[in-house]
Order: structure tokens, then C-alpha cells, then sequence
């Protein structure tokens, strides 16, 4: 998920808007997919995505699926959705295009796979059989678990960047990058790179009957 929420505050929204204005000056582009966070509930609220798509060189998909060409490279782009069926229909139906680089991005749960994030608001989650459907791609991006998560030798879950809850205590955090030039077999065609997250703290009980600012003993 870009936002925590689907209607994220204006420091969040800037900082997205920031970071989207550095690759646009170093002309790199960007595809994002919504998640299950970033999803309205009710049809009639607005997307936020809306405003990502007005920046050129956003590739910002969240109606249905799309597929983008960015050079030699063809992005198979399957937002959110709330229903598993009409998902695994769109997994389903994405074809790798011929004479591309073929990657398949898309945000959801896998059966029998529990992590942090599978049971949140709005999750959905595919079939393994899905997943193999789409074998043929070079690269599957997936997206909503929390933790990193190597599924298939050419699918992989890169996790989030930060610990965003106590259920969520995995010890590494970061992202993967595919160099789509490697074998599949290549141990190096999926790296993953550490990043180094907020720190979450457990702190011990504190007697809530005590006197006084209760602030203090908690920063203490």
C-alpha cells in the first residue's frame, strides 16, 4: 500500500507527492496499484490515486487493470479489489507480451500463506493455483503482506517498510530489486535490500491510577 489509509493526511500526501517529483526529475517511471488501504469502501468517495495520476510519468492504476510498455518492459498492472474471484479473473486473464520483459504487479494475500496483513480490512487473498496461472511472467511484484516472502522462484513479496503494528515484529524491513537481464535460476536476480525502520518500543505496565501527568512515566 502507497497510504495507509484512503484518505491520507496532507503530511502523508505531500511526502508521496515529494518523492514522486524526485523520479519525474530523474526520469524514472513510476507504476503504482492500489491496495486494500488505499481503497475507498463506497463507490461514490473519491480515490486519492486521482490526484498521482495528474504528474506525468505516473502510471497510477486503481479502476481495473492495465497494461503499461515502458520501453523493452511491459508492467501488468492488477489494482486491489474486493471480490477474489473477479481477481483471480483478472490474474488470469493478464498474457506476458511477446518480445517484452513481462512483469505482473498486483496486491493480495496467498491461501495458506499467513502473515501480517492477511486479515486486515478489505484483505482478499488468491489461489496458489492463480499464482501458477501466471507462471509465464518474468517477474511477479506482490503486494499486502507485511513480511518478505519468496513464492515462487519469479514471485516474491518484498514486505512493508515499516512495522506498523506489535503483531509486526519482523527483524529485516526493506525492498527487493529484479534484474530481469538474469536467469531465473540466477540467485542474484532478486535482491533484497535492507532499509532500516522506525523503532517500536514495548514498554512495561504503568499504574494508571497514579496522580499526576501519566505522560511522563510512559517516556520514561
Amino acid at each position: 500500500d502507497l497510504f495507509d489509509s484512503y484518505h491520507p493526511t496532507s503530511r502523508a500526501l505531500g511526502a508521496a507527492l515529494d518523492a514522486v517529483r524526485r523520479l519525474k526529475r530523474a526520469r524514472i517511471p513510476l507504476v503504482v496499484i492500489a491496495g486494500n488501504h488505499s481503497t475507498p469502501r463506497y463507490a461514490h468517495v473519491g480515490h486519492v490515486f486521482e490526484v498521482l495520476a495528474r504528474f506525468g510519468g505516473v502510471h497510477a492504476v486503481w479502476r481495473e487493470p492495465e497494461t503499461i510498455e515502458l520501453g523493452d518492459l511491459a508492467v501488468h498492472a492488477i489494482p486491489h479489489h474486493p471480490d477474489p474471484q473477479l481477481l483471480e479473473q483478472s490474474i488470469r486473464a493478464a498474457q506476458p507480451r511477446e518480445g517484452l520483459a513481462n512483469v505482473l504487479v498486483l496486491h493480495a494475500g496467498l491461501d495458506g500463506l499467513a502473515r501480517v496483513g492477511a486479515g486486515e480490512s478489505g484483505s482478499v487473498s488468491i489461489s496458489g493455483g492463480s499464482l501458477e496461472a501466471a507462471a509465464g511472467f518474468d517477474y511477479i511484484a506482490l503486494g499486502h503482506l507485511h513480511a518478505r516472502e519468496g513464492v515462487r522462484v519469479n514471485a516474491c513479496y518484498a514486505g512493508s517498510l515499516e512495522r506498523l503494528s506489535f503483531a509486526d515484529q519482523e527483524a529485516r524491513k526493506g525492498f527487493v530489486e529484479a534484474d530481469l537481464s538474469l536467469a531465473t535460476s540466477d540467485s542474484g536476480r532478486v535482491r533484497f535490500h535492507d532499509t532500516t525502520p522506525r523503532v517500536m518500543a514495548t514498554i512495561g505496565p504503568i499504574d494508571g491510577s497514579l496522580d499526576g501527568d501519566l505522560a511522563e512515566p510512559i517516556i520514561d
